[in-house]
C-alpha cells in the first residue's frame, strides 16, 4: 500500500480540522441508515459536528432552499422521488455546495446519473466505512475548491479582455499600456511568466 506525503497528510487533517465550520445535511427517510452515518461521521470529525438531519424529499427540498448546509450526503430512494431529482432541483450553476449521493446498491446508471446532475461523488452504504467516507468528502472537497478557483480565473480573464478592450479602444494609448497589459496579471497586477522568463534568462547570464 502506498504511504501518504506529507502533504496528503496535510491536507487531510487541514480538511478534518476545518469540519467543524462545515454544516453536514443528512437526507435519508431511514432512522437507521441515519444513525450509522451520524456514527460515522462522528469519527471523522469528532463530536462537535454540525448536523442536520431531512426525513423526506419535501423536507429536504425547503431546508435545501435555504442553502444553510456546505456538504449534503443525500439517499438515493426517497419514496415516488429520487435524491438525483433533489440534486437536479436544487444544485445551480457555480453552487459551492457539495452533494454526494448515497445508495443500497453499486449501479453505473445512477452513479453516472448522479455525476450529470452535479453529485461529486457515489457511495454505495454496504461499503461504507468512516476511512472511506472521509476519503470521499475530502476529495469532494478538494474538487470543489479546484473548481472554484477554475471559476476565479475565467472571471479574471473576462475582466482583463475588457480592461484590454477598453484601452485598446482609446486612441491616446501608449506602448507602455500596451506592454503592461501584456506583461502583467490584470487581477494581481504582478508579472506573469511572458515577463519572467526573459528576466530569469538575464539573470542566468549574467550569474
Amino acid at each position: 500500500m502506498q504511504n501518504l506525503s506529507a502533504q496528503d497528510l496535510s491536507h487531510a487533517q487541514d480538511f478534518v480540522d476545518h469540519a467543524a465550520e462545515k454544516r453536514i445535511l443528512i437526507v435519508d427517510d431511514d432512522e437507521v441508515d441515519f444513525i450509522i452515518l451520524k456514527r460515522l461521521l462522528k469519527q471523522i470529525f469528532g463530536s462537535d459536528l454540525n448536523l442536520d438531519v431531512a426525513t423526506s424529499w419535501e423536507d429536504a427540498d425547503r431546508i435545501l432552499d435555504r442553502r444553510e448546509h456546505d456538504i449534503h450526503i443525500i439517499d438515493y430512494s426517497l419514496g415516488a422521488r429520487s435524491g438525483i431529482d433533489l440534486i437536479r432541483s436544487t444544485i445551480k450553476d457555480r453552487d459551492p455546495r457539495i452533494f454526494i449521493l448515497l445508495t443500497g446498491q453499486e449501479d453505473r446508471q445512477v452513479d453516472l446519473a448522479a455525476t450529470r446532475v452535479g453529485a461529486l461523488d457515489y457511495l454505495v452504504k454496504g461499503d461504507l466505512t468512516a476511512s472511506r467516507l472521509e476519503r470521499c468528502l475530502r476529495f469532494a472537497s478538494e474538487t470543489m475548491n479546484q473548481r472554484q478557483m477554475l471559476f476565479d480565473q475565467a472571471d479574471a480573464l473576462e475582466d482583463a479582455k475588457r480592461a484590454t478592450e477598453v484601452v485598446l479602444a482609446r486612441p491616446e494609448a501608449s506602448a507602455t499600456e500596451y506592454r503592461s497589459l501584456a506583461q502583467h496579471d490584470q487581477l494581481t497586477q504582478l508579472p506573469h511568466r511572458r515577463m519572467f522568463v526573459p528576466k530569469l534568462q538575464s539573470g542566468m547570464e549574467s550569474a
